[in-house]
């Protein structure tokens, strides 16, 4: 599942998400990927329609007995509320309410539902890579008033009340720049995160944690320190996008 929003109503207009997903969608389906949904530009009902399209092909892949890889890709606005992560649609309007607590709860979705969903889908592994936390538009928003903080950058997942659990087993993390830190939004074509990320995915022979490894090595090169991607991983397994490198033996 590949989500890229950057033409927002009310709350400005991001410059990389659909470069960023388009990109995205052509590198799993290179690395064979099946059923890669696309979502581009997505209020909150196409989202919420494909997300649950998702779920649907997990599951009957699961009821077939296959092993499944489950991946979510999202490049947008984020936003961090009382410690719980959203996805923020582009049709998202803060001016109908003053109030934060109707705002997140019902113009936005949580990372954590979706999270949920793949994991009942009873997916072998789950993947879920968040280029999402560029800015938080809600965050400097004096006039609101809600029950919980509006973190900046998003929340790292394992410490959110996701139901008072870790990040269950199986499951790899990504996030574009360390937790309730801004991730940056420039770039010709790519954000900084993204694009290093599409420059090593097809790499065969590297696993995913040593992909992420490379992400992280030449974004923080790129960017002077100032973004630090993280990765929160629980997998039992090694995965690689693009398969082994065979090597080759020689006779005599």
């Amino acid at each position: 599942m590949v989500i890229g929003n950057a033409n927002y109503d009310s709350i400005g207009n991001l410059k990389n998400p659909v470069n960023d997903a388009r990109g995205m969608y052509y590198a799993l389906k290179d690395v064979d990927f099946d059923s890669v949904l696309y979502v581009e530009n997505g209020s909150k009902k196409k989202m919420n329609r494909a997300i649950g399209a998702f779920n649907r092909v997990l599951k009957r892949e699961h009821l077939k007995g296959k092993e499944t890889v489950a991946l979510f890709y999202y490049s947008g606005h984020g936003a961090q509320y009382g410690d719980e992560n959203y996805l923020l649609p582009v049709t998202l309007n803060d001016q109908v309410s003053n109030n934060l607590d109707t705002i997140f709860a019902s113009d936005t979705i949580k990372v954590n539902d979706v999270m949920d969903g793949m994991e009942k889908a009873k997916s072998t592994m789950q993947i879920v890579i968040l280029d999402a936390c560029r800015d938080n538009p809600l965050q400097t928003k004096g006039n609101k008033i809600g029950s919980k903080n509006v973190g900046k950058g998003l929340a790292w997942i394992d410490n959110s009340n996701r139901v008072k659990r870790s990040v269950p087993k199986g499951t790899f993390i990504a996030y574009a720049t360390s937790p309730h830190n801004v991730a940056l939004d420039e770039g010709r074509d790519n954000s900084p995160y993204t694009k290093h990320l599409l420059t090593n995915i097809r790499t065969k022979g590297l696993s995913i944690e040593n992909i992420f490894k490379k992400v992280r090595k030449s974004l923080i090169s790129e960017t002077n320190g100032r973004q630090v991607p993280r990765e929160d991983c629980s997998l039992d397994d090694d995965f690689y996008f693009a398969g082994f490198k065979r090597r080759r033996i020689r006779s005599g």
